[in-house]
């Protein structure tokens, strides 16, 4: 499956106005008499797994090329994130997360993300969780295509208490990146320009395996 051009604009604009509600009210917590935030700190590795890509390019003759191009991508990479959960109860956090993560095939992007998490005992025990999250990737490396790229992924972990005020989460999850990446020249060395391709969306999925800590 794919997405078009359109519908990476509406998943663009829902993206921005979810990060930026989440701003707010991190914002609006840390003002607030008692703050209820978390500071985290994860390293992860990602196991690309299958891709799917679709482009629609003019050659230097002006003839159109159309690739479709699928299957298994095993493309390794690693993320390292930083950010804050906001505690709305016992069992639940919202997490602000940034950082610097591979994503897709030999990309690289600073990512915004917001991640739910449910504890189903508690946040202050060990315990299981699942945890869903979202957001932008903005690619740090020279790109044909300068549009962020999407980011969602959902998962499970496990917490463990270290101390007190020091926990130790387990996470494991699956990834889909949505993005429009460099698409080799088939005429020749380096890529195609911009002003050369008329379509071209991709979509990337992984396996995820990270180690945080909350303090």
């Amino acid at each position: 499956a794919y997405i078009t051009d359109s519908e990476m604009r509406k998943i663009n604009k829902q993206a921005i106005i979810l990060l930026l509600t989440a701003i707010l009210m991190l914002f609006g917590v840390h003002l607030s008499a008692r703050p209820v935030l978390d500071f985290q700190v994860e390293w992860g590795y990602s196991q690309g797994i299958y891709q799917y890509h679709q482009y629609n390019i003019l050659t230097s003759e002006g003839s159109r090329l159309y690739s479709r191009e699928k299957g298994f991508l095993f493309q390794p990479s690693g993320d390292i994130l930083a950010g804050v959960m906001f505690k709305p109860s016992g069992k639940s956090g919202i997490s602000l997360m940034t950082g610097y993560a591979g994503i897709g095939n030999k990309s690289t992007a600073i990512p915004l993300m917001l991640r739910y998490s449910y504890f189903y005992k508690s946040m202050s025990s060990d315990g299981f969780f699942n945890f869903a999250e979202s957001g932008m990737g903005f690619k740090i490396a020279t790109e044909i295509e300068k549009v962020p790229a999407i980011m969602a992924g959902i998962g499970v972990g496990y917490r463990l208490k270290l101390t007190p005020e020091i926990n130790m989460d387990m996470l494991l999850s699956i990834r889909g990146i949505f993005d429009k990446p460099q698409i080799p020249d088939p005429e020749g060395q380096g890529f195609v320009d911009k002003s050369r391709i008329l379509s071209n969306t991709a979509s990337f999925y992984s396996v995820n395996a990270s180690i945080a800590l909350s303090f």
